[in-house]
């Protein structure tokens, strides 16, 4: 029996087995028997150091592709890239130039969607991830016509945009991504709280004429018109740069008040950009007068 002098202190022999036990458990978790310590976890670090290389290696080529001006090559390094842990910031860099390389030098808006979509996502720097969110947005709107995406994507930008006119072009893309989806109350819904912002005042003209334009295609004439004889009151040339004498036109015609839209073309006739095509339509529009049931003949 061990001399009380030389036995070693309880506090520590209950250390040494509550170590004992912590490492079965270790080794048990790892899959390998306490004879054969650190196999799992020798190969769980050369996997790691592979998967180091491998990044530093494509990172390599891709901005190598890219000094030469090689496009392709290059995106397709940094696309490697996408499928490994995205949220690195070195990998965070490849999103960046795969990004530009897709969307300002090939054009390739699909593929430039898959990176700004990571830099959104993963980057830490708040003004960086809604530029790229703005991106997201300004692809699937311009590029793609995926207005159901639009709908979803410039939302998310809405709840955390603080500059009240970002907000205002949030809203814009929004409710012309309801207009060409034939959602003319929600359209009308986003303009209106559009509408309610104090800034809105400098974007009155576009929101008033895409107002117009739902109303129209709405088939609701008379309130069109109301708001295009305003546009064309108040900003007369940049109106006749956004045809809104010819959507004018057309609400009257539709409103069978032809004398009315045959008033509205002449009015802008030396104006127009287009007047050979001003007097066909007038000359429509006459032909229509003079065929209407009832009429009796057009008269100037």
């Amino acid at each position: 029996m061990m001399s009380r002098k030389h036995q070693a202190p309880l506090s520590r022999r209950l250390n040494s087995q509550q170590s004992r036990r912590l490492n079965r458990r270790f080794f048990s978790w790892l899959g390998c028997p306490m004879g054969l310590p650190f196999v799992r976890l020798s190969f769980l670090i050369v996997v790691l150091c592979a998967c180091e290389g491998r990044i530093e290696r494509e990172l390599h080529r891709g901005e190598g592709e890219a000094r030469q001006g090689h496009w392709l090559e290059a995106l397709s390094h940094y696309e490697k890239l996408l499928k490994l842990d995205t949220s690195r910031p070195e990998l965070l860099k490849a999103s960046r130039e795969g990004a530009r390389i897709a969307y300002f030098e090939l054009k390739d808006y699909r593929r430039a969607l898959v990176f700004y979509q990571n830099l959104a996502y993963h980057s830490q720097d708040p003004s960086e991830t809604l530029q790229a969110q703005r991106q997201v947005v300004a692809i699937y709107f311009e590029h793609l016509g995926d207005y159901e995406r639009v709908i979803v994507e410039a939302g998310k930008l809405l709840g955390v945009e603080r500059d009240p006119l970002l907000k205002i072009e949030d809203r814009l893309k929004i409710a012309r991504s309801h207009f060409h989806l034939n959602r003319f109350s929600q359209a009308l819904y986003e303009i209106e709280e559009a509408q309610r912002v104090p800034e809105s005042k400098n974007m009155q003209f576009d929101l008033m004429l895409l107002k117009a334009n739902v109303l129209t295609a709405d088939k609701r004439f008379p309130e069109a018109v109301g708001l295009l004889r305003t546009l064309m009151k108040d900003s007369r040339d940049r109106a006749i740069k956004e045809n809104v004498p010819m959507t004018l036109a057309v609400c009257f015609e539709e409103m069978k008040d032809f004398s009315g839209a045959v008033r509205v073309l002449e009015s802008i006739e030396s104006e127009s950009p287009v007047p050979e095509y001003i007097k066909w339509r007038l000359k429509h529009l006459k032909e229509r007068m003079i065929n209407a049931p009832g009429a009796r003949g057009f008269r100037k």
